[in-house]
């Protein structure tokens, strides 16, 4: 008879469609996995998947298999949460959603007091631009994204984080300097070319675009431009506190976005994610939840 944990194997192998990459997700051996997975394959009689030099392809028979294993886990979670409500523990899973910057920089000492507090609760959590993680909001509990908050959920403001440009070299504009972009949502974007339409003090020559906003600041404290980033890098990054800085600022007023946590109303009375909230007010700047119409 099968286990839930070999379910979750076949899962595991799909989304990563390697058992080289599987097993360094599930931190256990590629041996352990291929012996697993022959067991199931024998125990149902067949073939789930087709191994090609490249990766795993399901066979018509796995495809019915996964199907099965996807509605299996997904009742199993269902459980579990409806048994956690029935109980005073706070238990369950933590579907997190987060933005890039929050999830690398501010997230992990809110983790660490959640998971101190609450140590029976599974966290789920994944990373992106706040664009990707927005399209995907139906698949979380909570989301924690930059700029705009979603309408229809009940939204806490987390932080203000205003804009500003670094460099190795003084900002003054009397020097021609290269800018470093680096790839982000629209609304990030916008706000940027904004600036930079009415940045005429600055002299800057658009010369580089990079994947990531890590790869930004690590090219320009090496001096090959200048580049913007949010000041919570700056409290977390000692070493851009020796550069030279200047608020990103159109007519005056500081450019910046603001952090919102996320969460559809009927979720929040899961204790998990109440529990969540609780710790997320804790740290925020305000104490105030409102619902986004």
């Amino acid at each position: 008879m099968l286990r839930v944990e070999d379910y979750e194997l076949i899962i595991l192998l799909y989304r990563c469609k390697t058992i080289r990459a599987a097993a360094k997700k599930a931190l256990i051996s590629q041996p352990a996995i291929t012996q697993r997975l022959k067991y199931i394959e024998e125990h149902l009689n067949t073939a789930i998947f087709i191994r090609t030099p490249k990766q795993l392809v399901l066979t018509p028979e796995g495809e019915a298999v996964l199907e099965h294993a996807l509605e299996l886990i997904s009742k199993e979670e269902q459980l579990t949460q409806k048994l956690a409500e029935l109980k005073d523990k706070v238990a369950g899973t933590l579907s997190l959603g987060v933005s890039s910057l929050v999830s690398q920089h501010i997230l992990p000492s809110i983790l660490r007091t959640y998971a101190e507090r609450f140590p029976d609760v599974k966290v789920d959590l994944v990373s992106a631009v706040s664009a990707e993680i927005k399209n995907r909001a139906a698949d979380f509990h909570v989301i924690i994204v930059r700029g705009e908050p979603l309408k229809g959920m009940e939204c806490l403001s987390l932080f203000k984080d205003p804009l500003y440009i670094f460099d190795t070299e003084e900002i003054n504009g009397t020097k021609e300097r290269p800018f470093i972009e680096f790839k982000a949502d629209n609304e990030y974007q916008q706000l940027i070319e904004n600036w930079l339409f009415h940045s005429s003090k600055l002299n800057i020559r658009r010369t580089m675009k990079v994947d990531h906003f890590e790869v930004a600041k690590k090219l320009m404290a090496e001096g090959l431009g200048m580049t913007v980033l949010p000041w919570s890098l700056m409290c977390k990054d000692k070493n851009l506190k020796n550069l030279f800085y200047a608020p990103v600022c159109v007519d005056g007023s500081s450019v910046q976005r603001v952090a919102w946590a996320c969460v559809k109303p009927e979720q929040k009375i899961l204790s998990q994610v109440e529990a969540f909230f609780q710790i997320l007010k804790e740290n925020s700047a305000t104490q105030d939840m409102k619902v986004i119409e």
